[in-house]
């Protein structure tokens, strides 16, 4: 996968404001059901440039999902990210999680 980025960075900083790189793409997913009621999903994506291996980058995110009736469930979600070689003034880590109530008609 080819990826091109142009940064919004502060003069003066010690990365590039444009990246240009060759990745390698990819994936492995999960999926389960615990009972008729309860279950889990998870995916995680790996990008490794292929000139810099050390430059990886990765997101997870997976989730819980507990139904309450045929219509209405309760879902717990986590997201993970993660840059081996970020632009000045970013985390490497970065994660997100979120509850909900879904719907389903």
């Amino acid at each position: 996968m080819l990826e091109r980025e142009v940064y919004d960075l502060a003069s003066g900083s010690l990365h590039s404001t444009e990246a240009t790189a060759h990745r390698w793409s990819n994936y492995i997913s999960f999926k389960t059901s615990f009972n008729d009621r309860a279950g889990a999903t998870w995916i995680a994506y790996v990008q490794p440039r292929f000139d810099a291996f050390e430059d990886v980058r990765v997101l997870g995110e997976g989730g819980l999902e507990s139904k309450f009736t045929d219509l209405l469930s309760l879902t717990l979600t986590l997201r993970v990210r993660y840059d081996g070689a970020p632009p000045d003034g970013v985390n490497k880590y970065d994660t997100f999680v979120a509850t909900g109530l879904r719907i389903d008609i």
